[in-house]
Protein backbone atom coordinates (compact mmCIF):
# COMPACT_ATOMS: atom_id res chain seq x y z
CA UNK A 1 0.00 0.00 0.00
CA UNK A 2 0.98 3.37 -1.08
CA UNK A 3 1.07 5.61 1.91
CA UNK A 4 0.39 9.61 1.18
CA UNK A 5 1.66 11.81 2.80
CA UNK A 6 0.31 15.02 3.21
CA UNK A 7 1.24 18.37 2.57
CA UNK A 8 2.51 19.61 5.39
CA UNK A 9 1.93 23.38 6.52
CA UNK A 10 4.03 26.35 6.33
CA UNK A 11 3.91 25.92 9.91
CA UNK A 12 4.82 22.38 10.58
CA UNK A 13 7.87 23.05 8.21
CA UNK A 14 9.15 25.92 10.17
CA UNK A 15 8.66 24.00 13.82
CA UNK A 16 10.47 21.28 12.08
CA UNK A 17 13.50 23.42 11.08
CA UNK A 18 12.96 25.31 14.12
CA UNK A 19 13.79 22.38 15.96
CA UNK A 20 16.89 20.87 13.76
CA UNK A 21 18.38 24.29 14.27
CA UNK A 22 18.33 24.35 17.80
CA UNK A 23 19.96 20.69 17.66
CA UNK A 24 22.62 22.09 15.69
CA UNK A 25 23.14 24.76 17.61
CA UNK A 26 23.66 22.33 20.65
CA UNK A 27 26.27 20.62 18.70
CA UNK A 28 29.28 22.93 19.45
CA UNK A 29 28.96 22.64 23.36
CA UNK A 30 28.66 18.97 23.01
CA UNK A 31 31.78 18.85 21.00
CA UNK A 32 33.34 21.11 23.52
CA UNK A 33 32.23 18.60 26.19
CA UNK A 34 33.52 15.68 23.84
CA UNK A 35 37.00 17.62 22.85
CA UNK A 36 37.23 18.03 26.64
CA UNK A 37 36.44 14.09 27.49
CA UNK A 38 38.77 13.06 24.80
CA UNK A 39 41.51 15.35 26.43
CA UNK A 40 40.91 14.59 29.83
CA UNK A 41 41.39 10.52 28.43
CA UNK A 42 44.45 11.42 26.60
CA UNK A 43 46.54 13.43 29.83
CA UNK A 44 44.63 10.37 31.74
CA UNK A 45 46.20 8.04 29.62
CA UNK A 46 49.80 9.34 28.98
CA UNK A 47 50.21 9.78 32.82
CA UNK A 48 49.22 6.00 32.65
CA UNK A 49 52.05 4.84 30.01
CA UNK A 50 54.73 7.04 32.00
CA UNK A 51 53.65 5.41 34.77
CA UNK A 52 53.77 1.90 32.99
CA UNK A 53 56.83 2.90 31.29
CA UNK A 54 58.63 4.11 35.01
CA UNK A 55 57.60 0.92 36.46
CA UNK A 56 59.11 -1.18 32.71
CA UNK A 57 62.63 0.72 33.49
CA UNK A 58 62.49 0.33 37.14
CA UNK A 59 62.39 -3.25 36.37
CA UNK A 60 64.64 -3.56 33.74
CA UNK A 61 66.83 -1.93 36.05
CA UNK A 62 66.32 -4.37 38.79
CA UNK A 63 66.69 -7.14 36.38
CA UNK A 64 70.10 -5.82 35.00
CA UNK A 65 70.98 -5.43 38.38
CA UNK A 66 70.48 -9.18 39.39
CA UNK A 67 72.08 -10.40 36.29
CA UNK A 68 75.31 -8.74 36.98
CA UNK A 69 75.35 -9.74 40.39
CA UNK A 70 74.77 -13.16 39.48
CA UNK A 71 76.99 -12.97 36.73
CA UNK A 72 79.57 -11.51 38.91
CA UNK A 73 79.14 -14.48 41.38
CA UNK A 74 79.56 -17.09 38.09
CA UNK A 75 82.92 -15.21 37.50
CA UNK A 76 84.14 -15.27 41.00
CA UNK A 77 83.52 -19.09 41.11
CA UNK A 78 85.12 -19.36 37.48
CA UNK A 79 88.00 -17.11 38.95
CA UNK A 80 88.09 -19.90 41.99
CA UNK A 81 87.88 -23.13 39.82
CA UNK A 82 90.62 -21.64 38.03
CA UNK A 83 93.08 -20.55 40.72
CA UNK A 84 92.80 -24.60 42.29
CA UNK A 85 92.81 -26.22 39.04
CA UNK A 86 96.30 -24.33 38.66
CA UNK A 87 97.38 -25.35 42.15
CA UNK A 88 96.02 -29.17 41.22
CA UNK A 89 97.96 -28.80 37.92
CA UNK A 90 100.73 -27.48 39.27
CA UNK A 91 100.79 -30.90 41.73
CA UNK A 92 100.69 -32.42 39.48
CA UNK A 93 103.49 -31.28 37.84
CA UNK A 94 105.23 -31.88 40.66
CA UNK A 95 103.84 -36.04 40.66
CA UNK A 96 104.89 -36.25 37.15
CA UNK A 97 108.32 -35.18 37.87
CA UNK A 98 108.77 -37.27 40.58
CA UNK A 99 107.34 -40.42 38.30
CA UNK A 100 110.03 -39.63 35.15
CA UNK A 101 112.80 -39.78 38.56
CA UNK A 102 111.05 -42.88 39.63
CA UNK A 103 110.48 -44.36 35.92
CA UNK A 104 114.52 -43.07 35.70
CA UNK A 105 115.64 -45.24 38.83
CA UNK A 106 113.39 -48.30 37.39
CA UNK A 107 115.13 -48.36 33.99
CA UNK A 108 118.91 -48.27 35.84
CA UNK A 109 117.51 -51.36 37.72
CA UNK A 110 116.06 -52.63 34.59
CA UNK A 111 119.55 -52.14 32.72
CA UNK A 112 121.64 -53.40 36.00
CA UNK A 113 118.55 -56.59 36.23
CA UNK A 114 120.09 -57.01 32.17
CA UNK A 115 123.79 -57.44 33.35
CA UNK A 116 122.93 -59.68 36.48
CA UNK A 117 121.06 -61.92 34.06
CA UNK A 118 123.58 -62.24 31.50
CA UNK A 119 126.79 -62.49 34.06
CA UNK A 120 124.34 -65.36 35.48
CA UNK A 121 124.13 -66.75 31.89
CA UNK A 122 127.47 -66.56 31.62
CA UNK A 123 128.25 -67.86 34.85
CA UNK A 124 125.97 -71.33 33.85
CA UNK A 125 127.35 -71.44 30.67
CA UNK A 126 131.17 -71.81 32.47
CA UNK A 127 129.29 -74.09 35.04
CA UNK A 128 127.88 -76.25 32.53
CA UNK A 129 131.36 -76.34 31.01
CA UNK A 130 133.43 -76.79 34.01
CA UNK A 131 130.85 -79.82 34.97
CA UNK A 132 131.55 -81.38 31.15
CA UNK A 133 134.69 -80.96 31.80
CA UNK A 134 135.01 -82.25 34.87
CA UNK A 135 132.51 -85.39 34.03
CA UNK A 136 135.18 -86.03 31.22
CA UNK A 137 138.13 -86.24 33.25
CA UNK A 138 136.06 -88.50 35.55
CA UNK A 139 135.54 -90.80 32.98
CA UNK A 140 139.24 -90.68 31.85
CA UNK A 141 139.91 -91.55 35.49
CA UNK A 142 137.55 -94.29 35.57
CA UNK A 143 138.76 -95.86 32.16
CA UNK A 144 142.77 -95.56 33.36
Amino acid sequence: MERRTEPQTLETKVERLEARVTTLEQLPDKLDQLSGQISHLRNEMHAEFSAIRKEIKAGDEETRRVLNAGIDDVNTRIDHINATLHEVDAKFDKVDARFDEVNARFEKVDVRLDEVVAQNANIVKKSDDLLLQARALYENEIER
